[in-house]
């Protein structure tokens, strides 16, 4: 299924460069398959549903300029050792009997780290995905942990060991990306993010697009490469332009439902598109638009401007009780003597305009529609 599900993007059109497989893909113990997905701590391959050990899928989508992604959570181990087999987990590494495994403890990194090497070599695995659903600090706080007067080095050493085992992959697979989840935005720590990119930047519902446009205002500042997803699992059916649009970001992930009949694959395919060329744009020059919002009665936007190409895009979103249907646009960072030529994506229309113009009196943008979006292109002329 993992395969029908790539091809359904591929024959359609749709310009995909990975494909995520998320929890769930491992035994409960060796040979047992799981009832949840929260049965975590054997990390071996389902090889009932993966005989190939992924390598199948990775293969396929070699073929057709797909990576694949796979995803971890080292440090929990959710069930007994008893239940989990002589392969799984020492009860040796667990902290207080918990199920968080200790990243202090060297064997059990090394112990991570060579076997997911060879899960991720065995399976062709491009991106490694690591997350941690757990709110560490009563168990980071135990006196039963902690000699008195050293709260906190059980801790610091379990971060030492987190940033060590991302250290010995991004030594073995220099170039692969590391995607640091935690249960959506928990680890977005600078030491992380030198080493990592936050795919699943947050756990709050990707359909509420007003509130992903806030998120990204904002995250566009702080950070230069992040995700984001179409639509949370109740939405999976639907799309249409401001959710695309809403959705674009360094990466993007298009989280639907391949066998509705309802898909609007004419707009997977032509946003993912319009994204695909406007992608490189990410690492310009960042400008906010507008002032920072939250909620659905104010425009938000923002524009990216690569200075050396003269090349850049800008985004504008009505929400839907914004009552003005036109927003004025003050470029930023461009020539005042230069020509540019401003495109929109939306209407086709193209108008030439100096810097000087752009800069100080502006373009006003018009969306006569409530929740409407428009992508604006921009280039040196």
């Amino acid at each position: 299924n993992q395969i029908d599900a790539m091809n359904a993007y591929i024959n359609h059109g749709v310009p995909i460069d990975y494909w995520w497989m998320d929890a769930g893909w491992y035994f409960r113990r060796e040979g047992e398959q799981l009832s949840t997905w929260l049965h975590t701590g054997t990390w071996l391959p389902d090889t009932n549903r993966f005989p190939t050990s992924f390598a199948a899928i990775s293969e396929h989508g070699a073929a057709n300029g797909v990576q694949t992604l796979l995803w971890f959570e080292p440090e929990m181990a959710r069930l007994p050792n008893a239940d989990l087999g002589p392969r799984a987990v020492s009860p040796a590494w667990r902290l207080l009997g918990s199920p968080l495994m200790n990243m202090g403890n060297s064997e059990f990194v090394e112990w991570c780290f060579e076997r997911f090497s060879s899960i991720l070599d065995a399976g062709k695995i491009s991106l490694y995905r690591q997350d941690y659903g757990v709110n560490p600090a009563d168990i980071f706080m135990h006196p039963g942990i902690n000699p008195e007067g050293r709260v906190g080095m059980v801790e610091n050493r379990y971060a030492r060991g987190y940033y060590a085992l991302w250290d010995k992959l991004i030594a073995r697979y220099p170039g692969m990306m590391i995607d640091s989840c935690a249960a959506g935005g928990g680890r977005n720590d600078i030491d992380s993010m030198r080493r990592a990119v936050p795919l699943h930047k947050t756990d709050h519902d990707y359909s509420r697009q007003d509130d992903k446009q806030s998120m990204h205002q904002s995250l566009f500042a702080w950070l230069p490469y992040f995700g984001a997803c179409l639509v949370g699992p109740d939405k999976c059916s639907e799309v249409n332009a401001y959710m695309m649009q809403s959705t674009f970001a360094p990466w993007m992930a298009l989280s639907s439902n391949v066998y509705s009949d309802t898909l609007d694959w004419d707009c997977l395919r032509r946003y993912g598109q319009l994204w695909r060329e406007l992608s490189e744009l990410y690492y310009a020059d960042y400008y906010p638009l507008t002032p920072w919002s939250h909620g659905d009665t104010d425009w938000r936007g923002w524009e990216f401007y690569d200075p050396a190409s003269g090349r850049g895009f800008a985004q504008l979103f009505r929400p839907q009780n914004a009552a003005e249907d036109a927003y004025t646009v003050h470029w930023k960072g461009l020539d005042p003597a230069a020509i540019y030529e401003l495109w929109n994506r939306e209407t086709n229309e193209r108008i030439t305009a100096n810097g000087q113009s752009l800069l100080g009196r502006g373009t006003e943008i018009r969306l006569p529609t409530p929740e409407s979006a428009a992508v604006i292109s921009l280039r040196r002329v």
